[in-house]
This record gives structure tokens, C-alpha cells and sequence, in this order.
């Protein structure tokens, strides 16, 4: 490659960066603002056990360390079930398909949460060939406006399933009794 030619790729290389309008403080707030919806909603599946002391939850902090977004601290939730114990841990918010994940795991195995398109049932790929040097509109995919938490299926059939208390209930069961 000639010393031309490399300038050439070095300025189209810093135009798209000035071109990128990516807030990644935004968006790791966003993610945080998910992450605490769903704690809420495992709040109130859990609500009865925890108010009859059949079942404890407690927080504690983690850090997470994510491409461009940095370090930021997350909350991990631990259930506790007599002797035994879950644990709900974010995985982040910079996901392929996806705009985050946390894993329940327990001594018999690991659910995944993730957050995905409103009305997702497994995961799409879209393959979109781009000339760098003359991008168009249609080359720009269309903002996702709504987002809810789906458990997700081993692969190679992966799946996205509803999640209301009942999955979350049987989710429990399977990291639990396996």
C-alpha cells in the first residue's frame, strides 16, 4: 500500500468517526435504566415469597467494563431460597441483536435474560453490503423504539420466550433443580 493510498483510507476513516453520533453515555444509561426495570419486575414476581420470609433478596455492586462505554457499576441480585442461591448478573448492554443480557445462575445451571425488539422470537440477521465511500440513507437501519426482557434458548435453536412471573418461576426451577 502506498503512503497516497493510506492517507486516502486514514481520511475516510475519520470522517466516519465524525460521522458516528453515538452518546455512549446515553446509552449506558439507557442500559442501566433497563437493567433496573427488570430488577423491579423481578421484585414484584418474587414480592410474596420475600414478605412471607420464604425467600431473601440482597444487592450488591459489580463493576462492568465495556468498549467505549467504560467502567460503570452495576447492582447483582441474589436470591436466597433456604441453603440455596441465584444470582442475577449483568453481562452488559454491547450485544449483538440484543441491547443487553443478564444470567441467572444457580447450582444446577444458567438462564439468560436479554433485552430485545419489542415482539422478538429469536434473533435476526440482516446482511447490508455498504460502499464506504458513498453511503446512502437506506444503508442507516431504522432506530428500535421499544425493548422488553425475553428469556433466551440454548443455541443452536435459539429462541427469545415471553417473560412474565411463570417462566420466571420456572426459570428459578431450572437453575435450582436442574
Amino acid at each position: 500500500m502506498t503512503r497516497q493510498a493510506f492517507d486516502e483510507f486514514i481520511k475516510k476513516a475519520n470522517v466516519r468517526t465524525r460521522n458516528s453520533t453515538v452518546d455512549w453515555n446515553e446509552q449506558r444509561d439507557e442500559w442501566c435504566t433497563y437493567l433496573k426495570k427488570f430488577y423491579d419486575m423481578v421484585d414484584a414476581f418474587v414480592a410474596d415469597y420475600v414478605a412471607n420470609q420464604q425467600m431473601s433478596i440482597k444487592r450488591s455492586k459489580k463493576k462492568l467494563n465495556e468498549e467505549n462505554i467504560g467502567e460503570y457499576d452495576v447492582d447483582v441480585l441474589s436470591i436466597n431460597i433456604d441453603s440455596t442461591t441465584l444470582t442475577l448478573t449483568p453481562i452488559g448492554t454491547l450485544l449483538i441483536g440484543g441491547k443487553g443480557r443478564v444470567d441467572m445462575t444457580g447450582p444446577w445451571g444458567k438462564v439468560k435474560f436479554v433485552l430485545v425488539p419489542k415482539g422478538s422470537s429469536r434473533p435476526r440477521t440482516v446482511v447490508r453490503l455498504v460502499d464506504p465511500d458513498s453511503p446512502s440513507e437506506t444503508d442507516v437501519p431504522e432506530p428500535i423504539e421499544e425493548w422488553e426482557w425475553r428469556i433466551m434458548t440454548a443455541p443452536p435453536q435459539i429462541s427469545y420466550l415471553p417473560l412474565d412471573a411463570d417462566a420466571f418461576y420456572t426459570a428459578m426451577l431450572e437453575v435450582i433443580n436442574g
